[in-house]
């Protein structure tokens, strides 16, 4: 389960949200405090209605309530909307790129890789503003892969490099940097497509929680601040 919730940690709600402005006059129905719960990437709002005459003892009821709202664990390899449960965080250290089978909602299973990098993960160089940022010790998948001679996504066997820190794949003449940007292509290739990106998020309960994602064209600030003392390498299609 989550951290226990507690009725002070709810904000002041629009009542009209479950009644009318007629309806709560009418009945004298007070505010409404609610809080909103994230739990697996679903979100989840308890409200609370009580009212200025409620006994102490009804409102030691409601916080305990509150205080029970739970979430069960899921165990690695679970699917939850369109993400898939990976494991523990601490099972991957700062640095890594691990290999992993994730299925997607509605999809096979498919050989990504897991990535852990020192830095913090931001899109477009900023935080969303309705969204949280990575924290520093930056998660991220890398899976997707597409051809643009085949004008599909062929089977990929997604292997890395930990010598020259490349991905490639054993059936193309293609090498990733990684962030999934192309740094090696066939002669015969104009433009072959990047990587592409997964979010990756530490959940409630230290479990990583993986996601499609974000597109694999990261500008290179960005990149800086996800690994803060790479030398990013130049890309055949880069001026």
């Amino acid at each position: 389960m989550p951290p226990p919730l507690h009725l002070s940690q709810f904000g002041r709600a629009d009542a009209q949200s479950f009644f009318t402005k007629a309806v709560a006059q009418r009945d004298g129905i007070p505010p409404a405090r609610s809080e909103l719960i994230v739990a697996y990437s679903e979100t989840v709002t308890a409200t609370a209605i009580i009212g200025a005459k409620a006994s102490p003892a009804l409102r030691s009821e409601l916080a305990a309530v509150i205080k029970s709202l739970a979430f069960r664990r899921l165990a690695p390899g679970t699917q939850v909307a369109d993400g898939y449960i990976v494991g523990p965080a601490s099972r991957f250290p700062v640095g890594s790129f691990t290999r992993i089978e994730a299925r997607f909602l509605g999809h096979r299973a498919t050989p990504d890789y897991l990535v852990h990098a020192p830095g913090r993960f931001t899109i477009d160089h900023q935080c969303p503003k309705t969204e949280s940022c990575t924290p520093t010790g930056a998660f991220y998948g890398m899976g997707e892969t597409y051809n643009t001679r085949l004008e599909h996504a062929p089977t990929c066997n997604l292997r890395f490099d930990r010598k020259d820190e490349q991905f490639y794949c054993t059936n193309l003449g293609v090498r990733w940097d990684r962030v999934g940007r192309v740094v090696k292509q066939p002669a015969d290739e104009k433009y072959i497509g990047a990587i592409g990106g997964e979010y990756a998020k530490v959940a409630w309960d230290g479990q990583i929680m993986i996601t499609p994602g974000f597109g694999p064209q990261l500008s290179r600030e960005g990149v800086h601040l996800l690994w803060p003392r790479w030398h990013q390498p130049k890309h055949p299609n880069s001026l």
